[in-house]
């Protein structure tokens, strides 16, 4: 068996592997990924397509395995990124940035989300001092509406009162009439 049927037969199993589970099938996502890479290296031009047809593999899944496989990612790190999808999308982000000497695709996406949290605390932390500042001003609002409500209390207060007065003096010049009229009867 020649070394390129040797690879042939290794990633029909690891196209098998990876139809048998998620972890499972992003280890035989990477462990295909560098096989064709190796295939790649070793087939004449033009040969590759029609080596990941054999194996079942489109060119573009044969792409995304092969620079999963590049970066340097592991199973776990690709479960952690949400999948082979998410994976993909977080290594094309990366992909624009410039690595440094010995940075996997793990420590760029660690770093990634590093920052997108820390963005999110800083708009969590801009809306929460929003909603105080609302509740300031609806604080605020209610005690001047308070005060508003105890000075018409107040006044209120004082009508009842100032009516209280009137009708004392009217009671009271009632009986006067009365006692006068009394008197004029008399």
């Amino acid at each position: 068996m020649s070394n390129l049927e040797d690879l042939d037969m290794k990633l029909l199993a690891e196209v098998e592997r990876y139809q048998a589970g998620r972890m499972e099938s992003y280890r035989a996502a990477l462990e295909g990924g560098r096989l064709l890479i190796q295939a790649r290296e070793t087939l004449p031009h033009g040969e590759f397509g029609p080596f990941c047809q054999r194996a079942g593999l489109n060119r573009r899944t044969a792409q995304r395995w092969m620079q999963l496989a590049h970066a340097g990612l592991s199973a776990e790190g690709i479960a952690k990124l949400g999948g082979l999808r998410r994976a993909e999308e977080s290594l094309s982000k990366c992909d624009r940035r410039t690595h440094l000497p010995g940075e996997t695709a793990d420590d760029l996406r660690r770093a990634e989300l590093e920052r997108e949290t820390a963005e999110l605390r800083q708009r969590l932390g801009e809306r929460l001092a929003d909603a105080t500042a609302a509740e300031l001003v609806g604080y605020v609002k209610l005690t001047h509406s308070l005060e508003t409500v105890n000075g018409l209390r107040g006044e209120l207060n004082g009508l009842i009162e100032e009516g209280q007065t009137l009708r004392d003096e009217r009671d009271t010049l009632l009986r006067r009439k009365a006692d006068l009229e009394g008197e004029i009867a008399r």
